[in-house]
């Protein structure tokens, strides 16, 4: 999370510009702080590998190494169908 205070550093917005400019953060905190939280939550941590972050200049990708179960199809996936991860 202390990366991401790092990285968020504050724009000047001149776009319609009267008087004074407007501050704006490079990126919506929230949103980074759910993705990270995300990304910690649901990555398979017992093949030993950890969540990335790479920073570009026109984006922030974070990968988790997480997989779908088994069973799970990608159609299943994003229709919203459940499958149980231990049949027994």
């Amino acid at each position: 999370m202390r990366y991401g205070d790092v990285l968020n550093i504050i724009q000047a917005d001149e776009t319609d510009r009267v008087v004074e400019r407007k501050e704006v953060p490079l990126f919506d905190n929230k949103a980074f702080r759910e993705a990270i939280i995300n990304a910690v939550l649901h990555n398979k941590w017992t093949e030993g590998n950890e969540p990335m972050i790479s920073v570009f200049s026109d984006r922030i990708e974070i990968l988790s190494r997480g997989s779908l179960p088994p069973a799970q199809t990608m159609e299943g996936f994003y229709m919203g169908e459940s499958v149980p991860v231990n049949e027994e």
